[in-house]
C-alpha cells in the first residue's frame, strides 16, 4: 500500500465518523504522515499503538468528534 494512501482515505472518511468510531489500519510503520495526524490530539483522535504480538494490525485510533 502507498504510504499516501492511509492519509488520503482517513480524510476521505473523516466527516462520516462519529465520535468513538474505530480506525484499524495496518502496515502504518510505511506511512509516517498518517501516524502523525492520527497520533495529533489537536486532529481528533487517540492513538494507541498495539502490542509486537499482535499480528498484522499495527494502530488504532479512536475518534472523539474534534475534526
Amino acid at each position: 500500500m502507498s504510504p499516501w494512501a492511509h492519509r488520503h482515505t482517513s480524510s476521505l472518511l473523516e466527516s462520516r465518523l462519529v465520535p468513538g468510531s474505530l480506525i484499524v489500519a495496518d502496515n502504518t510503520t510505511y506511512c509516517p504522515d498518517y501516524e502523525a495526524y492520527v497520533r495529533e490530539p489537536a486532529n481528533g483522535y487517540l492513538s494507541v499503538p498495539f502490542a509486537d504480538d499482535v499480528e498484522r494490525i499495527e494502530s488504532i485510533a479512536v475518534a472523539n468528534g474534534c475534526f
